[in-house]
């Protein structure tokens, strides 16, 4: 039969096939992730980010399977200054997924409507729902993309019982207590069932389900920033990784190339070539940032996006050059490794020469690269007005029955291939948008992430606790990735203390009262940290959505909020630029400056909400 071929770059987007009537398959895939982006230069030059992985992977299609290719981005290079200056590498945008695969808002409509009331706890007046009578009965077809351990959440009032597949995974009774197991789910398409019973008065019933080893996205990391004082080269970024996906099932990941290490000025002052070997800990899907250098010299270098995730590189001391990254982790059939700036699989025949290649020093890895061959294995012939298919087709030579691969019928006069054997008839690609991004790991030093600050910062940390909704949440953090890159002075003086304020909801931190017992004040801070954190990052957070346009309508109080605050985070970043971060941990001294930011940020929120109910 003939070969069909579907080959396609970097877009940007999801690309998708649709295996149209009649058409089945054998399907050969070649994946190359994004080639990692070299190091800035000092005197001395910036390190070579890395080729990135290659995967072939072999599978069927069969009419109406959906096919979605993920083609992840080149890591760009890093720049040559001091600081957030030096413009440390960008990320290679990859598939950027939501940690959150369900949760019972998900139901709302056809009488499922929500259900709050002012007793419940956060979690169920933020998830609550109920239809009419006292039984809750609801079933659900939830797509689980990876065979993981997910997290399931939930409560009742009264009580509630969840199963997958007819399996029960969680359980309970009391709608005060929140209720979590984890369950080992394999990917593919599951039958989740939800049933709840009110045995009196208000009703409701809130669950969540969540995939915590997914970072929430396949790009690569940061390039580490260069040192704040000097000239130094900043890290190159990590190459996102492209990723393959059948029926919305993932099935096969090419990592991204690890950024090279920026340039020095002494020592051991060229940035190390990509791939790492100095790096931090692997993570699970997005690259690592590079740490950022706190003193002069070059950062390190991003690690790529993929399945497990590259590491990013760290920095040693003095004005040397930084450590590179690591390219990231790949899942096929066959992997190919690769070697310095070239990508795994050069080798291979229906390689372009280019996908996938890391950048040298200054200069930007190349995206990724993905070609599918298709080898159908059904024609169709039309008879009696159907389409019918047939495996083999021969033609007769010399007296002697041939297979035939390719099957051609004359029609008014002209030879046309037969449906299935035509490039015409085969699936074209097709983009579907809402599926990129980037949205790394954090790294050591105070590396970019969101808004309310990627990694533990105040936002991130009230949705992990459930205290602020998911659409508020990432407007955030869509809010805080455009400030690192146009104002980091203001996002790094913003995450100096919100660090403090997420220590003390976690339950540990300054200890401000020294005649309470460890465990007193771990209770007392995690209460009234969160409470305040509650009312001043709510109308903060609210107010970045509308001015990134994920809300209609702005916050008052939040514009005062920010006015107020927008000044002090931007004197404490300028401080910490010029004069360096502390190294240690924050002690009474530092909590105890935090206390009259803490009355003047509840003064000028109580003023606005005020202002609002007039």
């Amino acid at each position: 039969m003939a070969e069909i071929i579907r080959a396609t770059g970097f877009v940007n987007d999801l690309q998708r096939l649709v295996m149209p009537e009649g058409f089945s398959a054998n399907v050969v895939a070649y994946l190359w992730g994004g080639g990692g982006g070299g190091g800035g230069n000092d005197s001395n030059r910036g390190g070579n980010g890395c080729g990135a992985m290659c995967v072939e992977q072999s599978f069927t299609v069969s009419p109406g399977d959906i096919i979605d290719v993920a083609v992840g981005g080149g890591g760009q290079h890093g720049g040559t200054g001091a600081g957030q200056s030096s413009g440390p590498g960008i990320p290679g945008a990859g598939y950027t997924v939501d940690s959150t695969v369900f949760t019972t808002l998900d139901l709302l409509g056809s009488g499922i409507n929500r259900s709050t009331y002012k007793v419940y706890p956060t979690f169920l007046n933020t998830y609550g729902v109920w239809g009419s009578g006292d039984v809750f009965d609801q079933t659900v077809n939830v797509n689980f993309l990876t065979t993981e351990i997910y997290t399931f959440t939930g409560t009742c009032d009264n009580f509630f019982t969840v199963y997958v597949d007819g399996f029960q995974v969680l359980t309970g009774d009391n709608w005060q207590s929140i209720y979590n197991s984890k369950v080992t789910v394999p990917a593919g398409t599951h039958a989740v069932r939800i049933r709840g019973v009110n045995t009196g008065g208000p009703a409701s019933i809130a669950i969540t389900i969540t995939n915590n080893e997914i970072d929430g996205s396949y790009c690569g990391g940061f390039g580490g920033t260069a040192g704040p004082s000097g000239s130094s080269g900043a890290g190159g970024a990590g190459g996102g990784a492209t990723l393959l996906f059948k029926n919305s099932v993932l099935i096969a990941v090419a990592g991204g190339g690890g950024g090279g290490g920026g340039g020095g000025n002494t020592g051991a002052a060229v940035g190390q070539d990509a791939p790492g070997d100095r790096g931090q800990e692997a993570g699970t899907t997005a690259g690592q940032n590079g740490t950022n250098r706190s003193g002069d010299g070059g950062g390190g270098g991003g690690g790529g996006g993929g399945y497990p995730s590259g590491n990013g590189g760290t920095v040693p001391g003095g004005d040397t050059g930084g450590y590179s990254g690591m390219y990231g982790g790949s899942v096929g059939d066959e992997t190919y490794l690769p070697n310095g700036l070239n990508p795994g699989g050069t080798g291979l025949a229906r390689y372009n020469g280019a996908g996938g290649r890391g950048g040298r020093n200054t200069i930007s890895g190349n995206p990724g690269y993905a070609v599918l061959v298709f080898e159908p294995t059904s024609y169709q012939v039309k008879i009696a007005g159907t389409w019918t298919p047939i495996k083999k087709a021969f033609v007769k030579v010399s007296g002697t029955w041939k297979e035939s691969r390719n099957v051609f019928v004359k029609s008014n006069g002209v030879w046309s291939h037969i449906i299935g054997a035509s490039d015409d008839y085969a699936p074209t690609l097709s983009i579907v948008t809402g599926y990129f991004g980037a949205n790394p790991r954090l790294g050591v030093g105070g590396e970019p992430g969101g808004g309310g600050g990627g990694g533990k910062i105040i936002c991130t940390k009230l949705y992990e606790l459930g205290l602020m909704s998911k659409d508020i949440y990432e407007a955030d953090q869509a809010f805080g990735a455009k400030l690192v890159q146009t104002r980091p002075d203001i996002y790094n003086g913003y995450r100096a203390w919100a660090e403090i304020v997420v220590d003390w909801m976690d339950g540990h931190g300054p200890k401000m009262m020294p005649w309470m017992t460890d465990e007193e004040f771990s209770t007392a801070a995690r209460k009234w940290s969160t409470t305040w954190a509650q009312d001043i990052a709510t109308p903060w957070a609210e107010e970045m959505a509308h001015r990134v346009g994920r809300k209609q309508h702005g916050n008052l109080t939040g514009r005062m909020i920010m006015a107020a605050g927008i000044p002090i985070c931007k004197a404490v970043g300028v401080w910490q630029r010029w004069f360096g971060a502390g190294k240690k941990p924050a002690g009474f001294g530092k909590g105890l400056m935090l206390i009259p930011v803490f009355v003047m940020f509840k003064v000028v929120a109580e003023l606005g909400r005020l202002i609002e109910r007039k």
